[in-house]
């Protein structure tokens, strides 16, 4: 197995070995914009089995086909939807289209995976090669990917040649299904389920193993929060549905309070197990959408993860505009009165989202 460095101009002589290795058929592996990735020559059909057999991945699983330039994609699928190819290709985006007859690296179902990876190096390799690479993660089939270029020498020792350019720790790109009518997010990754949203002015469709992650968040995480948590629980019950909660000033392992307990219970749900957690990276990270009770809320979250400003909302005002007191009030130490009264003033827009949810987990 043989390693060469990432160099920061790629010189004519590391375009030169990467190319050698493609064309006697060999499996290279590489960092992209998401992860390390394996390629080989897309239509090399023997070389594209030892890949697989390099990762232990079954036969019929599809390998993305990596293409240099927009243009060429209708080379090898039928193409719809071309504000998402403009809008990101280059891109950490994968879009599955019908392949067009013969294309390589097309799967059984006749669908087509295809990137143009936002990596200059790469997109030169492609273009000095003249053909496309078929690629998938570099990883062991159903294990996640591996960050280090050491590593995958270790773990994936059947390779032929490793790019070096360090460790590479990232979320994989996003797969985007446009065969039908509306656009299916089959794998979340790098793009958000809202860019694509906000792009194409339309709701995203999730794909049979894909989740959509909703994250409420108040004071204390005893009340408001869980309470939302518990009603959009009883509205909807898909289990690729995840619903979270936490409080910018919440302690470990607490309760939600007795009275918002029996307000949930109203609405058909149970939080007496819900145990209380401070706003943290990780939550804002796994979430695809984020509902905030106050505008401090809003703030803390973007102090912790400013690029989660897409997916941030005030809950009163999500896909309402702007409405008179945008936000919930809080009832905490009040009586049980208030706090269905703050039910009651969450109520519409948690409706809204229970609509659109329906929608977007609608097969």
């Amino acid at each position: 197995m043989k390693h060469i460095p990432l160099e920061p101009q790629p010189t004519d002589l590391f375009y030169d070995e990467i190319i050698e290795a493609l064309k006697a058929g060999g499996v290279i592996a590489f960092p992209t914009d998401t992860v390390y990735g394996l390629g080989v020559d897309a239509y090399n059909a023997e070389a594209a089995k030892k890949m697989r057999a390099c990762k232990r991945r079954e036969e019929g699983k599809p390998l993305a086909l990596f293409l240099d330039r927009r243009d060429r994609i209708k080379d090898f699928a039928f193409v719809k939807n071309r504000k998402i190819i403009e809008f990101f290709m280059p891109g950490p985006l994968t879009i599955v289209f019908w392949a067009k007859q013969a294309s390589p690296a097309q799967a059984a179902d006749k669908s087509i995976g295809i990137r143009i990876p936002q990596v200059p190096w790469i997109l030169e390799l492609i273009r000095r090669y003249g053909r496309p690479l078929a690629v998938t993660s570099a990883n062991l089939s159903d294990e996640e990917p591996i960050a280090s270029p050491q590593h995958i020498a270790e773990a994936i020792p059947a390779i032929d040649l490793v790019v070096d350019g360090g460790p590479r720790s990232s979320l994989p790109s996003t797969v985007l299904d446009l065969r039908s009518h509306f656009p299916t997010i089959l794998r979340k990754g790098k793009i958000s389920f809202l860019e694509i949203e906000k792009a194409i002015n339309r709701l995203v469709k999730l794909g049979p193993v894909a989740t959509f992650n909703v994250l409420f968040v108040c004071t204390g995480n005893s009340c408001r929060s869980p309470m939302a948590q518990g009603v959009l629980r009883g509205l909807v019950s898909d289990p690729r549905l995840v619903i979270d909660s936490c409080g910018t000033a919440a302690g470990v392992g607490g309760h939600a309070t007795e009275h918002a307990q029996q307000v949930v219970k109203m609405f058909g749900w149970d939080i007496s197990s819900h145990h209380t957690k401070p706003l943290a990276k990780d939550l804002i990270n796994q979430a695809d959408l984020i509902l905030c009770m106050e505008f401090k809320h809003f703030e803390k979250v973007l102090e912790l993860g400013s690029s989660a400003a897409i997916k941030t909302f005030l809950l009163k005002e999500y896909k309402r505009g702007q409405v008179m007191n945008n936000e919930v009030p809080d009832p905490i130490g009040q009586d049980l009165k208030a706090y269905q009264n703050t039910a009651k003033v969450m109520l519409p827009s948690l409706k809204v989202l229970q609509r659109e949810l329906e929608i977007r987990l609608d097969p």
